[in-house]
């Protein structure tokens, strides 16, 4: 499925197993959009159960999630099973109930400190004893997912307010438009060394656009001035041999908006460690992977080099099942 809606997945299709999501602004767009989907389920030879199928939703339960124009909400009969979830009594009983809750931690402000005391049960060689810091993690994350918000879709067109807390068990963050809690924007753990910039009006009151940069960043723009083939590009700028390439006000070369990384295998492998490995990413296969990073980045090789890596996982060997038919008999 993956595969056959791949040049529309995240735009308006979102494809889970054998579930086909279709998403739209307009009344129009759908239509189209559902041509589309049809059209190709048709020529592929893949056929869609009527009784199974529903059309023009103005609200939809999706893995878990309530989906509407008012934004993202918890899908009550999911958080109706973690009332009733009994005092975890095992170690096993504890990662059930914190990847259940885990699942929904973005419904839940301060989630990565209040389930501290449960996931410190969770560690080889701690011996389990339910202390009353556990009993309150373990209410807590029962209450906040019964009484959580909707995450609405930012409007870029409106301001924001950040919070941000940090301590030595976690960190937090929050962005708020006009009282409503924004999906949050993922911290990048190599990333997240940041400089927060901002733009003053003359008069010293008015706030202009919040600027973010990073000392990867900053890496980035001194390997590229050390790679060859790139400080090629930077002389070819403007003309036809160099389509595409182009000089940001950062000083980062980049090609159609996406930044052009030097062959520096430091910075290469950050870039595949980040994408394949974070808790952000968990181990994607090679194609989600390339699909992912391309969004950002580009360089010569990349696709190739993606395989690779994926390739030689050692966890992904462990772990993935084998999709190949075994061989016959000799």
């Amino acid at each position: 499925m993956n595969r056959i809606f791949r040049p529309f997945l995240d735009k308006f299709v979102v494809v889970f197993i054998d579930d086909i999501l279709i998403y739209s602004r307009t009344p129009e767009e759908h239509k189209e959009y559902l041509r589309l989907v049809l059209e190709i389920l048709k020529a592929k030879q893949l056929y869609a159960k009527l009784s199974k199928c529903e059309f023009w939703l103005d609200e939809v339960k999706f893995l878990g999630h309530v989906i509407s124009a008012k934004g993202i909400a918890v899908d009550p009969a999911k958080v109706e099973s973690v009332l009733q979830w009994e005092r975890p009594r095992t170690v096993i009983d504890v990662r059930s109930f914190v990847g259940l809750a885990g699942y929904y931690r973005r419904f839940i402000e301060g989630f990565s400190k209040i389930v501290v005391p449960l996931t410190q049960l969770t560690r080889k060689e701690q011996p389990f004893i339910w202390t009353c810091a556990c009993e309150r993690s373990f209410k807590e994350l029962k209450r906040r997912l019964t009484t959580s918000p909707v995450l609405v879709l930012p409007d870029f067109g409106e301001s924001f307010d950040v919070f941000c807390d940090a301590s030595h068990q976690g960190l937090g963050k929050s962005i708020h438009m006009s009282s409503m809690i924004v999906k949050e924007m993922e911290l990048v753990e190599k990333f997240r060394d940041l400089n927060l910039c901002l733009e003053l009006a003359q008069d010293h009151i008015s706030c202009g656009a919040l600027t973010i940069t990073s000392e990867f960043l900053r890496q980035v723009g001194l390997k590229q001035l050390q790679d060859v083939e790139l400080v090629k590009l930077l002389g070819l700028l403007g003309t036809e041999k160099a389509v595409g390439f182009e000089l940001g006000e950062d000083g980062i070369l980049r090609f159609n908006g996406r930044i052009c990384l030097p062959q520096d295998v430091e910075l290469k492998r950050t870039v595949l460690e980040e994408g394949h490995k974070s808790r952000r990413s968990i181990h994607l296969g090679m194609t989600k992977m390339y699909q992912d990073l391309k969004k950002t980045f580009w360089w010569s090789g990349m696709k190739r080099e993606i395989a690779e890596y994926v390739v030689a996982c050692l966890t992904c060997q462990k772990a993935k099942v084998e999709h190949q038919k075994p061989s016959g008999l000799m």
